[in-house]
């Protein structure tokens, strides 16, 4: 994902969003319920969307 979109959609920059996931100590590969298999940073991101209100477009 580039920078500008990281920015306008999470507030953060990619480079922010990596060292975020890598703080809060996630695993490499996160199995949601869905059975799919994400890399951390690409969960992190899901998550950031879901909880930002109101939602940036």
């Amino acid at each position: 994902m580039a920078d500008a979109n990281c920015i306008k959609g999470f507030i953060f920059d990619r480079t922010v969003i990596l060292q975020l996931a890598e703080l809060f100590a996630l695993p490499e590969y996160v199995i949601p319920a869905r059975r799919d298999k994400l890399h951390r940073s690409e969960a992190l991101c899901i998550l950031l969307y879901r909880t930002s209100y109101p939602r940036r477009n």
